[in-house]
Parts: structure tokens; sequence; C-alpha cells
């Protein structure tokens, strides 16, 4: 029985208590307080793989009774872990695990149960997030709205990431929301949620003030009316034509009438352009200025570029790169070109180019009065003068327009920006953006310059980075070997897994496996240490040399401290050992996936049949001997058993692992009133025998060919 001494640690685990009972509502707050509680006491091994002593230790303890003192000793911790689990369950809970007799399964009933409730309600959240709007709501609502969500989202085990969050918030916003919008998306860094929230409710604000100024038509006529009518010298160019950059502004209802074509990009009303804002001034609206006038700064730095965009509004063909130019002529006056947020740009001269077109070569293009402006982000074509000068027009689609002859109406360029410098230079400014996105691969920088129209796509030319390759070196692909084997034994494919941190039933920590390339045909030995390892080689070169009449010529394997003792018995007996390269598992794949394959049918295997891992090394020679029986894709789908015993196997003869057994035990009766047979746990097949191997509760395997099967009741845990 169990002593006071073995018990003394759960008399005060009975002692502890949280602050809920579970119920349907509060799982993950009952498990991140009972989580703590069976840690500190070392309970693991009673909810988590437990390890269960066999009950009698021998037949005759069966016989007479004689319980094994562990597992007394394990029962009394266990029902009283079982006590104390159930009494934190609510009584809807508590329902749901009637008929577990372990604390273990009560453990696993409520994490299934649970696992599956809170993915579906955070599948349902997701939904009535993605269907959040600002419609009909404040800003402060909609955000606190989203949050709510979230959180639920994070208390369900599911959080959101600072990416997705913004993604939701910003999908919810209507139309007029987009300059921000707009700002928000232009950082590569996704900003703080708490900063995106302030600019928001500060759009709100704007938006709200502007709809009640939009109610007030003498307040919107005296502003209008005050500033008058401004007038200013235009530019003209050294030809006397007149451009208008900087043309007057007439007095009138506003600044601009409500039904402008155009709109100021400082307060994004109709009617008046940024420079002559005045909202300008007002506090409130620098923080959105900054912000504008941030996103041109950045567009700045992208430096020199080839390209040029055709512009309907511009009156001249504007470039920051003196290159550009052919007689360029310096000028010295005050005008300014003036851009969407207000700034001015200085001009520093002007003169004209010409490029011939791409498709008709007898075509060249005129670029007359083509101004300097050094901080001018964008090369920019005047569409109007460019079509004047050259006798063309512009047809402009969604992804691209075309320049197409006023005379013969033949296309001329097909471009949506108009490349006109040297392959070199664009090789140059690619391989600068390379360097200064931190060299990201081909794929992304691709992504980055198109999407962010850095450089025309259709110009990026990618070269060798040394550093990439010095930094970010990784594996090769490796072909899939051509070599076919004609034979039994060819090549041997062997590998050692382990060690387990589980001691199987059995005493073992190992296996070796051994493949035959030509059928692919497994052999799996279990090991209690690596030193069998060579000792189990001789024994199964004694036995496959022998069962098919030929010899062994290759071994393949990695070069790990028990295949070096190979090297001496391999090279007395003429066999060839090929190794793998150091560090490259994958080139020993045959093996490594086969490991994989036996693992995954084995812990499948015991799952099912609710059996403890230390099972674990019959489920894998069970598992290799239903695989040998399996068509495989490297054999066209042939089965590796026929491939190698050229017959088929005996599907009939296979049982469900783990089920319900009777064997026949009459011969094994010590008096003539023993039952002659008793229920047993099917563990899988002999390979010495054709039979079966059946556990009985004493902890007994009995081997034999006379067997009846319930493959519908898998009873380990109630014989044990």
């Amino acid at each position: 029985m169990a002593t006071s001494n073995n018990l003394s640690p759960f008399s005060q685990f009975f002692s502890n208590s949280i602050a809920e009972k579970l119920d349907d509502s509060n799982y993950l707050h009952w498990r991140q307080q009972i989580k703590p509680i069976i840690k500190s006491h070392k309970l693991q091994r009673f909810v988590v793989n437990p390890q269960i002593p066999p009950r009698y230790l021998t037949d005759a303890d069966r016989d007479y009774d004689i319980v094994n003192p562990a597992y007394e000793t394990w029962e009394v911790q266990d029902q009283m872990l079982l006590t104390w689990l159930q009494s934190m369950l609510s009584k809807t809970i508590l329902s749901r695990v009637i008929g577990s007799v372990h604390s273990y399964q009560v453990w696993d009933k409520v994490h299934e149960y649970f696992h599956t409730q809170t993915k579906a309600r955070a599948r349902q959240l997701r939904t009535d997030l993605r269907s959040t709007t600002l419609d009909g709501k404040s800003m402060r609502d909609f955000l606190t709205q989203i949050k709510n969500i979230a959180d639920q989202l994070a208390g369900v085990g599911s959080p959101m990431s600072l990416e997705e969050y913004v993604d939701v918030v910003l999908e919810g916003l209507p139309q007029e929301y987009t300059p921000v919008v707009s700002v928000i998306e232009s950082k590569f860094v996704t900003p703080p949620i708490a900063e995106v929230e302030a600019l928001l409710l500060a759009h709100e604000s704007r938006v709200n003030r502007f709809r009640k100024q939009s109610f007030s038509p003498s307040i919107n006529y005296t502003q209008g009316y005050s500033r008058g009518s401004i007038s200013g010298e235009s530019f003209r160019d050294r030809d006397g034509g007149h451009s208008g950059c900087r043309g007057g502004q007439g007095s009138g209802r506003g600044r601009g009438g409500r039904f402008a074509n155009f709109h100021c990009q400082n307060c994004f009303k109709y009617g008046h352009t940024a420079n002559v804002c005045f909202y300008r001034a007002d506090v409130n609206y620098q923080l959105v200025e900054f912000l504008v006038l941030a996103m041109v700064a950045n567009t700045s730095q992208a430096g020199a570029n080839s390209s040029w965009i055709p512009d309907s509004g511009a009156s001249f063909h504007i470039t920051g790169e003196p290159q550009n130019i052919h007689q360029l002529e310096h000028f010295d006056g005050l005008d300014q070109i003036f851009i969407g947020n207000g700034q001015g740009l200085q001009i520093n001269g002007s003169g004209s180019s010409f490029f011939v077109s791409p498709i008709n070569s007898q075509f060249k293009f005129q670029l007359n009065n083509l101004l300097h402006v050094p901080l001018i982000t964008k090369n920019l074509l005047s569409a109007s003068k460019f079509a004047k000068d050259n006798c063309v027009f512009f047809e402009f689609h969604a992804n691209h327009c075309l320049v197409k002859s006023k005379e013969t109406n033949e296309v001329l360029l097909q471009v949506y920006c108009l490349n006109l410098n040297k392959s070199s230079d664009v090789s140059s400014s690619s391989t600068m953006w390379h360097t200064r996105l931190g060299h990201p691969n081909s794929h992304v920088l691709k992504l980055v310059l198109t999407q962010c129209n850095l450089l025309p796509s259709n110009t990026y030319v990618t070269e060798f980075c040394s550093s990439c390759y010095v930094g970010k070196s990784h594996r090769l692909p490796s072909s899939a070997s051509q070599t076919v084997y004609s034979a039994p034994l060819d090549l041997i494919f062997t590998d050692l897994w382990g060690p387990s941190h589980i001691t199987s039933f059995s005493g073992y920590i190992y296996y070796v496996a051994f493949i035959d390339a030509f059928s692919k045909y497994t052999w799996v030995y279990p090991l209690k240490s690596k030193a069998e390892t060579l000792s189990v080689f001789q024994q199964f070169k004694a036995m496959a040399e022998l069962q098919f009449n030929t010899k062994i010529k290759s071994v393949q394997s990695d070069w790990g401290g028990v295949y070096q003792a190979f090297t001496s018995f391999l090279a007395t007996n003429g066999i060839e050992h090929r190794l793998i390269c150091p560090h490259t598992h994958h080139q020993n794949g045959v093996v490594e996936r086969k490991h994989r394959h036996i693992v995954e049918i084995g812990l499948t295997l015991l799952h099912h049949a609710s059996l403890p891992l230390q099972f674990w090394d019959f489920t894998f020679t069970t598992a290799i001997y239903l695989i040998n029986r399996f068509p495989s894709a490297a054999l066209n789908f042939d089965v590796p058993f026929t491939v190698l015993f050229n017959k088929s196997p005996d599907y009939k003869f296979l049982r469900t692992f783990g089920c319900a057994c009777f064997p026949f035990l009459r011969p094994c009766a010590s008096h003539k009133l023993h039952f002659r047979s008793q229920e047993c746990v099917f563990l899988g097949y002999s390979n010495s025998h054709k039979g079966y191997k059946c556990l009985s509760s004493s902890s007994r395997i009995y081997i034999s060919k006379d067997v009846i099967f319930n493959e519908h009741r898998f009873p380990y845990t109630d014989l044990f």
C-alpha cells in the first residue's frame, strides 16, 4: 500500500484552489491557473503521456492477486489528482467527463472539447471583424469595437498581429479617409496602433469641422472674398511661351467654386491649391501636411530616375537630372515650379533632348523646352507639348499608354513610363536599390521597385552580389538520383534512430534501419545500445545474403560514430562504404524519409489504441511490417514485398493494432479448470512466427496463430 511519505505532497496539493471553476466561457483562464499548480507539484506524468506501472509483476502475482506496490502507489496518487481535477469543474463540464477513471482521461477530454470550441469561436470573431466598418459610428466607437473583438481573439488563443490589426482598421474606413490611409500604407514599417488611432481621430475632427462649415454660406463667402484675387507672374520660357505654372486665381464665390476639377492636398477641399490654402497656418493641419511632405521627401531619396512619366496636366517637360538635357542653358530668374503640396521648386535651366522610337527606328521624338528642376522627384513628360511637337497623340489604358502617329495611326511607343537612358544606368540604379533595401532577394526587390514605382519593371536588371552569397549562403537543391538498381542488395541504405527519451516496454531506446535500394523493402532492429549496431548489421548481412543468394555490394550511411566502426568489417568483406557529405542529411534522404514515415505511423497507432508511449517499439515494428506492404511511389506504386519476394502479401492476415484479442491459452493453463483464453491487447506480428503478439493484463506477451479479434474495442485502459 502507499506510504504516508508518498502521499504527503498530495496532501499539500489538495490545499491549492483556483478562483473559478471551469465552465463553457473561461477555459483559457482556467488552464492558465491549473497548469502552474500541476507543474509545481511535478504531476505532469499523471496527465501527459502517463507512465503506468504494471498491475502485476508476474503471472504468479496475478493468480494470487498480489498487486505491484508501485502500481498501488500510482493508483492512489492518480485517484487523488482525479478527485481534485473534478472538483475544479462546473456541473456542465463534469457531465462531459463522466466515465473517466484516470486523471489523464479527464485532462484529455477537457482539452479536446475546448480546443474545438475555441477554434470555432475564433472563426466567428474574425468573421465579425471583417464586417466591422465606420458606417454610422464615431471613430472612437469604431476603434473600440475593433479592439474589443481583437481582445476576444487573444482570449481564445488566436491573437492578431500588428499588421493584421492595422489592415482591419483601414479596410473599415470610407472613401473620405483615403488621404490618411495612403499616408499610413506608404510606410515601410507598420506604425503602432496608437499612432494610427491618433491620425484617424484627428482626421475625423477635421472632416466634421468641414461638414459644419459647408452649411454656412456666409462664412465660405467671407473667407473666399477676404483672399481676393491672387495674381502672379507666370513662368515664361525663353521662346516667349506662357507656362501658367503659377497662374492667377480670380475672385468669386469661394476660392475656385464648388465644381472645380482640382483640389487642395492640404485640406482636401476642391476649388484651390495647397500653395494658397488658408489652412496652411492652422496648427490642426500641421500633422497631415508634415506627413504629406514626408512622403515627398521619401520619394526624393530615390535618387536619379531614368523613367519619364506622361503628365496630361504639365505645361513643360521637367527633369531633375542635367544629363537628360542637351544644350543646357542656365536660368537665373526667381520663378519656381509649384507641386501639389504647395512647395516651390527652383528652376536651374532649360534645354532640349531627343530619343528614337524603339518600335520604329525611323521616327525620332523631340523634347523641346525641357526644364531642369533639381528637386523634382520624377521626370515628367508634358503630354500636350510632346504631342504637339512630335505630331502624335496619347492613348491611355489601365496598365499602359500608347503613343501613336497622327498621320498613320502607327503605334510608336507602348509603355507606361518612358525609359530614355541606357541599360547600364538602369542596372546601376536597381543595384543601388538592392543595397538600400538591405539586400532582399530578386523577387522581393522587383516587387518593391514595381509597386512603389521606383523603377520600371521592364528595365530591372539583376547583378551578382557577393555580399548576399557571403551572408545568406544556404543549401543548393539536390537533384534526384537517376541510378536504377537491378537486383536486391546492390545497395543498402542504413541509419540509426534515437535515442528515445522514453525507454520502450522491452527496454529499447534505439532502432537501426536497413533499406534495400532495389525493392525499397525495409528491415528494422530495436537496440538497447548504439554499440549493438555493428553486430546487428552482421546478423542482417548473414540473413539477407543467405536468403537472397547474393552478396551485399554497397552500404550507404552518414559518417556517424557507430558507422565509423563499419570501415574495417566492410573492407574485409569487399563491400563499398558510401558516405554522405558532412551536415547534409538530405543526401541520405531515402532513410531519413523512412524514419519519418515509421515514426508518424507508429505514433498514430499508439494514439488510436490509447497505448502509452513506452510501446513505441511494438508500433514501429508493426509500422514497418505494414509499410513493406504499401504501394510505393518510388516503385511506380508496386509493393516492396512483392518486388523483393516476387509474390503478393496476404492482406487478410492483417488486424487492427491495439484492439482486443483472445488467444488460445489452453496449453498454458496450470490446471484443468483454468480459463481457455483471456482478453489481451494485440501488439503486432511476429517476425519469427506466422502468428500474433498478444499482451495480457499480467504484462505477459503470448504469440499464437489461434486468436479471435474484436477490432472495435481497445481494452488497454481497462486492463492496466
